[in-house]
């Protein structure tokens, strides 16, 4: 028995049996390279047991309706809400983006002069998958929070601009057609409001490419 002065004592391993271990911690270190990745290095799985692709989860937004998500509120305008067929997936909205409002007021806002109330107030739309956050939409409260819509951006007249009625500028509000259905999902959640009139009123050029 050997000392070390430590509150207890212990015995030195003989060098057969460090020599043994060594070779069966070498063997397990095997075994375990022949099982492949480990759970950390495996693709994120749904609760079918299937990889979750990003392109998988945006159209799961844009086709579920405001029943499929148990919806939660917080304080003033933010919510949280999950997917209730798969509770690994999350969306939070209403968070205060003053520097995208700043942007806004910047640019102006005369796509919302056609609403009763034209100020503009801008968020974030955020999707969280396994608590990872993997898709952002910029949104903006319009008609004093009446509605929610996506936030445009000023865009070139479009290849098809034969197809598209509204003004004559060769600049146009545009929003991308995803945008547009993720927004209305929210929109169903937490206004109920009648979307579709609001965007006519913003007569935004809706871009069927994204």
């Amino acid at each position: 028995m050997l000392c070390l002065g430590l509150p207890t004592c212990v015995s030195p391993i003989p060098w057969g049996a460090q020599h043994g271990r060594a070779t069966e911690s070498r063997r397990t270190a095997g075994k375990h390279a022949q099982l492949g990745p480990t759970a950390l290095e495996q693709p994120a799985t749904t609760t079918h047991g299937e990889s979750m692709h990003l392109d998988e989860l945006r159209e799961l937004l844009t086709t579920s309706s405001a029943a499929d998500w148990h919806t939660l509120s917080g304080r003033g305008n933010e919510h949280t809400a999950a997917y209730r067929a798969n509770l690994r997936v999350t969306i939070e909205w209403g968070m205060d983006a003053s520097e995208l409002a700043k942007e806004m007021t910047n640019a102006l806002t005369p796509w919302a002069s056609s609403f009763s109330d034209s100020s503009v107030d801008p968020t974030l739309l955020q999707v969280f998958y396994c608590g990872s956050l993997v898709d952002r939409y910029r949104c903006a409260y319009v008609d004093g929070h009446r509605a929610i819509l996506p936030q445009p951006r000023l865009m070139a007249t479009p290849p098809d601009r034969e197809n598209y009625a509204p003004g004559g500028e060769a600049l146009l509000w545009s929003v991308a057609r995803r945008s547009v259905e993720v927004v209305r999902l929210i929109d169903e959640m937490t206004h109920e409001s009648d979307y579709d009139h609001y965007l006519s009123l913003a007569e935004f050029y809706i871009d069927e490419r994204w």
